[in-house]
């Protein structure tokens, strides 16, 4: 693509951190005030006061690095970073990453949420590391 591997390089991490953050954020912020606006609609007594809190800087950061380590693998062609990929997603919906209540449509709701905001930022590392080194690419 480009001559200069310096550039693919900032170009790649741009794309995969900094591009990928703000998309992921965004889609993923916008998920859960659906499932919260739905919450409310099947119990119009709920206060946001009773909504559970979020701590909005946690799944930024989260998103970040998993997006720093899978572009990584991608780049460096780590074997079996698929499975890795595969299995840290996993294991993010087993520990209830993006739980806020134990109410079970609103659970599900929000582990989709959570696995949509997970394939998003795998999709933005795998973009980036495609930036970084072209070559890859068959």
């Amino acid at each position: 693509m480009f001559e200069n591997a310096w550039y693919n390089a900032i170009l790649g991490l741009s794309v995969s951190l900094g591009l990928g953050t703000l998309v992921t954020y965004f889609v993923v912020k916008r998920l859960h005030e659906w499932v919260f606006r739905k919450a409310r609609e099947r119990n119009p007594k709920l206060t946001p006061n009773q909504m559970p809190e979020r701590v909005p800087f946690l799944p930024v950061l989260v998103g970040i690095l998993e997006r720093l380590v899978f572009t990584l693998l991608i780049v460096c062609n780590v074997s079996a970073s698929g499975a890795f990929i595969g299995t840290w997603i996993l294991a993010k919906i087993v520990t209830g990453w993006n739980r806020y209540t134990r109410a079970e449509v609103q659970f599900r709701m929000t582990a989709f949420a959570g696995l949509i905001g997970s394939i998003i930022s795998l999709l933005f590392a795998v973009l980036g590391a495609i930036l970084w080194n072209p070559e890859m690419l068959p």
